[in-house]
């Protein structure tokens, strides 16, 4: 190669190298990140309820991790990659429902996955719907839906106190991010606040077991 042809080699592959980089970004927005925080309840009177531990919130695909979802027609479901939870669902929905039944105080103590000490009932929780339905010419909602189990581990075999299936539908101000988080919040709350209705009627060593 003669030294004309290898300054226009180098000519030519400076220019694809800035036009490169011209069209690469120069900065990458991140993602927008959400909470799920819930105002703390008043608290009971006294708690009429042993100790119970909560298992890890259980969401299930494909709501079960951060990226908000959108129904966007009957048979489609899209994921946001730029709106997220802070943390996986599961988290941050048993998060909230820690925090709002210790501060309930219905229960004489609401113990996380992994504390070592010792509680009668165990509380568990399921979550098989976790979405915004944004399908074209319909109302904006929020949807959740839920089931709570209060299992007895103290007797043998294990019985089964209650068994609350739920669900949420909020309207929405809008289909954005900002609003179905904040529908999420909503429904939540309304969730954890039938079940508490329904733990006012359990006694300990009489509860009967109930399903709806």
């Amino acid at each position: 190669m003669t030294l004309m042809l290898r300054r226009n080699a180098l000519a030519l592959l400076c220019l694809g190298w800035l036009s490169a980089c011209q069209i690469l970004p120069t900065e990458i927005t991140p993602p927008t990140t959400y909470a799920l925080t819930l105002p703390a309840p008043e608290p009971v009177a006294a708690p009429a309820l042993p100790a119970v531990r909560l298992g890890t919130t259980t969401v299930g695909a494909p709501w079960d991790g951060t990226a908000l979802v959108y129904q966007l027609s009957d048979v489609r479901f899209s994921a946001d990659a730029y709106h997220r939870l802070l943390s996986p669902a599961s988290t941050l929905l048993n998060t909230a429902l820690a925090d709002w039944l210790g501060a309930r105080q219905r229960f004489e103590a609401v113990l996380t996955p992994g504390t070592p000490a010792p509680a009668p009932w165990r509380l568990e929780t399921g979550i098989t719907a976790l979405y915004g339905d944004f399908r074209p010419a319909r109302a904006p909602q929020a949807v959740i839906s839920a089931q709570f189990v209060v299992v007895d581990t103290a007797t043998v075999p294990r019985r089964r106190l209650l068994v609350l299936d739920l669900n949420q539908r909020i309207p929405l101000e809008s289909a954005t991010p900002a609003a179905l988080v904040a529908g999420y919040r909503q429904g939540w709350l309304r969730m954890l606040e039938e079940l508490d209705t329904r733990l006012a009627s359990l006694r300990p060593g009489n509860a009967s077991a109930g399903h709806s």
